[in-house]
This record gives C-alpha cells, sequence and structure tokens, in this order.
C-alpha cells in the first residue's frame, strides 16, 4: 500500500520521480553540490530537488519535495512557495522589523518552507497557510540569504511521531545547504507554563535554539548583549546552599528545601548505585558537583600554548588563591575577582593572554588537591574565583552516602513538572528583595527573545571567486544623516576566471533583486 501522500498526489496527477532521506536531506553535497549565493542556490535546488504542483497559492507557484522518515517508512512533503513581492498583499517583512533589520532592502522574492501538521499531508497548501501556527516547519529565507523560523512543532506541538530536535536539524541542513546567511527566531516556546529560555538558560547558558548556533539577536525594553550574558553568568552560578539560606525568611522556604534535598540525594543515589553495579570503582574520585582534572581541559583546549604551560598558570592562580583564603578572617570574603586573579598571576607570568585563556576555563576544575569554582558573590554582585579542598569535599560526600541509599520518596519527587514549576515560580521570579540581582537577572532573560544564526563567509576550495559587496552613500548623504544603518552586504559568486566587467555585471544582477 501507498504511503498516503503518494496517494493524495497520484490524485492531483503528480508523480513524484525523486524521494530523500529525512535524516540525510542537506548534508554536506546532498542532494546536489550548492556553491553560489542564496539566491541561485534556491533556483537550482527547485529545478532538480523539486516536483511542481498543479495548483497555486494566490498566484504564488509552488514545489514539493518528498521525504522519507526512515523510522516509519512514511513520506512527507516539504513544500517550497516562492513570493514575489510585486504581487504580494505584504512586500514588507513583519520579521524583518521585529529583526531589527528594517534597514535592509526589500527582496523581491522570498521563499517559504513548509512541513504541515501530518493530518494535512495529503491535502494541498490553502489560503492562510502562512499565518498557520500548526506546522510542523516553516521558514522563510529572502533571497539575499537573511530568514526567519517562524514557528517549529514537535511531538508536544502536534506532530505525531517527528520530535523538534529532529525537525531543527533538517532546518538547520537546508539553512546550510543553500547558504542562508543569517536566520532569525523568536523563542517563545513554553512548557507547563514556563518559558523554556528561561530553563534552558539556567540549565545550559544558552536558549534551546542555541543548540544550533542561535545567539542573542535582539532584546526589549533596552536589553543588550552583554546584559543578557550577565544575567546569564548570575543564574547559572547560583549555588544551592546559598539558595536555600536566602529563602530561610520566607514562607515557602522548607518546600524549597526539600526539592533541592530530594532530587540531589536521588542523584547522588543513582551515581553510586549505578557506578557500584556497572564496575568497582574507589568512591573517593566522585564529587558532589561534576568537576573534571584542568590537565584533560587544556589538553581539549584549541590553543596556541603548550598544555604544560597552561597547567603553570593554573597553578600560579591555585596559589594566589590559597593565599587569600589564608589572610581572610571569616567576616570577609576568600574569593578574587577576575581582575584580582590576573594581576596576580601577572606577578609571575608576563603573557596577559596566556592568562586569560586560562581563567576562562577556571570553573569546576581540579588542580592539585583543589577545586577551583566560579560563582557570583552575592554581597558585591561580582564574579569571583574560590577554592576548596578537594579531599574534604569527599569526605563530606562519602559521609552521606550511607544515609542517601536508605532515603525513601516523601513529598517531593512525585511530579517532576510540578516541582520545577514550583521552583520556576517562587526562586526565578520570587526570589527575596534581599537579592534583587536574581529577579533582575530572570527578567532580563525573558524580555531577550530574539536570536539569530550567522554563517560567516567562506571562499571555498573549488573554481569560483567570492566577494562581499556593499552599497555605500554618497559623501553628501553621509553628511545629512550621520545615524543611518547601512544595508546588509552583498553575496556574489562569480567563475575562477571572471574580470573586474563580469564582477559589476554579477553585482547588478544581485542589486536587481532588491
Amino acid at each position: 500500500m501507498a504511503p498516503p501522500v503518494l496517494e493524495s498526489n497520484t490524485k492531483r496527477n503528480v508523480t513524484p520521480s525523486k524521494f530523500y532521506g529525512f535524516h540525510s536531506f542537506g548534508e554536506p553535497g546532498f542532494p546536489i553540490p550548492l556553491t553560489g549565493a542564496f539566491r541561485d542556490n534556491i533556483r537550482q535546488f527547485l529545478r532538480e530537488c523539486a516536483e511542481p504542483e498543479d495548483y497555486d497559492l494566490d498566484g504564488m507557484p509552488i514545489w514539493c519535495t518528498f521525504l522519507v522518515y526512515e523510522n516509519r517508512g512514511t513520506v512527507l512533503p516539504l513544500y517550497t512557495v516562492e513570493e514575489n513581492v510585486k504581487h504580494s498583499d505584504r512586500p514588507f517583512c513583519d520579521y524583518c522589523r521585529c529583526a531589527g533589520w528594517s534597514h535592509h532592502f526589500v527582496s523581491k522574492r522570498k521563499y517559504h518552507f513548509i512541513i504541515p501538521g501530518n493530518d494535512e499531508w495529503n491535502k494541498p497548501l490553502n489560503e492562510g497557510a502562512f499565518d498557520l501556527q500548526t506546522h510542523l516547519l516553516h521558514g522563510l529565507i529572502h533571497c539575499n540569504g537573511f530568514g526567519h523560523l517562524i514557528c517549529i512543532n514537535g511531538i508536544e506541538g502536534g506532530s505525531k511521531y517527528i520530535c523538534g530536535r529532529e525537525i531543527m536539524d533538517l532546518w538547520d541542513r537546508i539553512c546550510t545547504t543553500l547558504h542562508a546567511r543569517q536566520i532569525t527566531v523568536e523563542d517563545s516556546s513554553r512548557k507547563h507554563m514556563m518559558d523554556l529560555r528561561l530553563l534552558y538558560g539556567v540549565a545550559y547558558g544558552h536558549c534551546w535554539f542555541g543548540k544550533w548556533g542561535y545567539r542573542f539577536g535582539r532584546g526589549s525594553f533596552g536589553v543588550k548583549e552583554h546584559d543578557y550574558e550577565r544575567a546569564m553568568d548570575t543564574l547559572s552560578s547560583l549555588e544551592l546552599d546559598q539558595l536555600i539560606d536566602d529563602f530561610s525568611i520566607t514562607n515557602g522556604c522548607t518546600q524549597i528545601e526539600q526539592i533541592i534535598h530530594h532530587y540531589r540525594n536521588m542523584k547522588i543515589s543513582l551515581k553510586l548505585s549505578t557506578r557500584l553495579a556497572l564496575r568497582k570503582t574507589p568512591l573517593g574520585k566522585d564529587y558532589p558537583t561534576k568537576c573534571r582534572k584542568f590537565s584533560n581541559v587544556a589538553a581539549n583546549l584549541d590553543s596556541r600554548w603548550p598544555v604544560r604551560r597552561l597547567e603553570h598558570v593554573a597553578e600560579v592562580i591555585v596559589e594566589a588563591l590559597k593565599e587569600k583564603r589564608a589572610v581572610v578572617n571569616d567576616g570577609g570574603s576568600s574569593g578574587m575577582t577576575r581582575q584580582e586573579a590576573r594581576d596576580a598571576a601577572r606577578l609571575h607570568i608576563g603573557d596577559t593572554g596566556l592568562i586569560d585563556h586560562v581563567l576562562k576555563v577556571m570553573n569546576n576544575v581540579v588542580v592539585g588537591n583543589y577545586i577551583v569554582r566560579r560563582a557570583v558573590n552575592r554581597s558585591t554582585k561580582v564574579l569571583e574565583y574560590t577554592i576548596q579542598d578537594s579531599k574534604s569535599s569527599r569526605r563530606a560526600y562519602l559521609s552521606k552516602v550511607p544515609e542517601l541509599i536508605q532515603a525513601h520518596i516523601t513529598g517531593p519527587g512525585r511530579s517532576i513538572c510540578n516541582d520545577m514549576a514550583y521552583l520556576y515560580t517562587n526562586v526565578f521570579l520570587g526570589y527575596p528583595e534581599s537579592s534583587d540581582s536574581v529577579k533582575l537577572a530572570a527578567q532580563m532573560i525573558l524580555y531577550s527573545k530574539h536570536f539569530v544564526k550567522e554563517w560567516p563567509f567562506r571562499d571555498e576550495d573549488d573554481d569560483s571567486l567570492r566577494f562581499i559587496c556593499r552599497l555605500t552613500m554618497s559623501s553628501i548623504d553621509l553628511n545629512s544623516d550621520s545615524s543611518c544603518d547601512f544595508p546588509p552586504r552583498e553575496y556574489i559568486v562569480v567563475p575562477l576566471y571572471a574580470t573586474i566587467g563580469d564582477l559589476k555585471v554579477a553585482i547588478q544582477n544581485a542589486m536587481r533583486e532588491t
């Protein structure tokens, strides 16, 4: 029996001649090698890898590429719709305006990439398809290579068996193989009434889309990139014990403490039981927080300095931290700011670039018999480096093991989602007023919804020359409006032995697309 999509297209007198694997589509060189700019690549892609449909969408031509989802043996359609702004009801792009691209030239052509919801695979696209938020995938790329990921829906968004990560992988491969230049996304995804960009920011230091290279693009209410990064550092460096102490004066302290202790203990118990079942390993090598030997970290760094020099700098920094801890009384901080650690290391090492390179990775690393950590000082609101004796840390960990193995689940743990929602509401959104920095950091992350991925300019090793060309303003225009943003530079590809005249023609053709 033919898959439903094939039956539907047979009824519309469309006989697909090519099928492509869902998980391999868009890999380098597959389905076809593309070496030009996006405006040229998309046309070649449609000629060779897509079938024209026998209907249109309000006068806009449609092509269909058939993808085989191997795990289910199902064929699904990837539609490409060419929208010409001359005949469009919306010639100006609202997504560009929201992304801060109002200074871009208006491209004559833009392309919509759509995978409808499962129940729509057997039906043609109809009017209003651009406005639906139920598609598994809807992306838009202007012919200059700048575009937007409009919506993506995995299992929880209506997909029957294709998860969001798989769809996102496909979209990223499509953008890469077609040579997109920049793609934006507005991350407003929520789960159980929680904003995922805040949860992922605390856990991983970036939003969910950050796994595919999307970074801060634009914030609301004046939030800049450095504000966003500082907010991430503040939340990701929260110490659980300090958090419990900060909430000791609030009504919800007991439940917050129970939740934290439950999952902390469960993690240690599971780790211990698993390790004992699989292999006999000395327990002294396990730490409450995952730490790595600095020598291993240094060996994996892409550094121009040898590993031994990196280790020497780390040892110098640890010695400085030990001296600071020895002279500070209980009332003061035994940590050192980045500048203090840098200045202390400079007394022994002259290469400041080397010092900065080491300080960048000095967090949860083991140097000798000490663990080096980096966290925000609650009093000064500044990141500090501290050290802890690794032997005492191991002893504290081992002393809890018998108690943890016998622990039973009571209260917290019955619903992970409920526990997360409680912490989300009461910790990130309701931190005690004694520490406004946490509230402010959470708000800054929530104000940052727009993210962007940029593919850097590269000159491939082939028989083509690549240029970036910019249209500049005259000196009179510059003097009259010095604050005007320049439009983005155009990506130009010409044959290896092209003349200056050929290059001018190629630039003219590119500009005529706007």
